[in-house]
């Protein structure tokens, strides 16, 4: 009888850990995909949603510095396709984004 209880506890214990362990793979799968959309994104010149996706994503792997490669992408397509005013807009929020960083000593 204490043989079954132990097995049956044991047995819990692993779905448990199972379940947990699940759910971690599950996050970094989403992750995962959702760097994919971001960069594809930027590559398709949707630049609004690479770089909503890419902030979105925070610390993970190199999303900050990707997000700001999408706004210095999206100013030169802006200008490149001559709509300047816009560039201003673009351009302030790359300044914003790299003022931020820390700085090296």
């Amino acid at each position: 009888m204490n043989e079954e209880l132990l097995l049956a506890a044991m047995h819990a214990d692993l779905g448990i850990a199972s379940k947990a362990f699940d759910e971690r793979l599950l996050a970094r799968i989403r992750t995962a995909q959702a760097y994919k959309d971001a960069t594809q994104a930027l590559q398709d010149h949707r630049y609004e949603e690479a770089y909503a996706g890419f902030l979105a994503l925070g610390d993970h792997k190199d999303s900050a510095v990707m997000a700001q490669e999408t706004l210095y992408q999206q100013a030169q397509h802006l200008f490149e396709n001559g709509k300047y005013a816009k560039i201003g807009i673009v351009s302030t929020e790359y300044i914003s984004m790299i003022s931020q960083e820390p700085k090296l000593n």
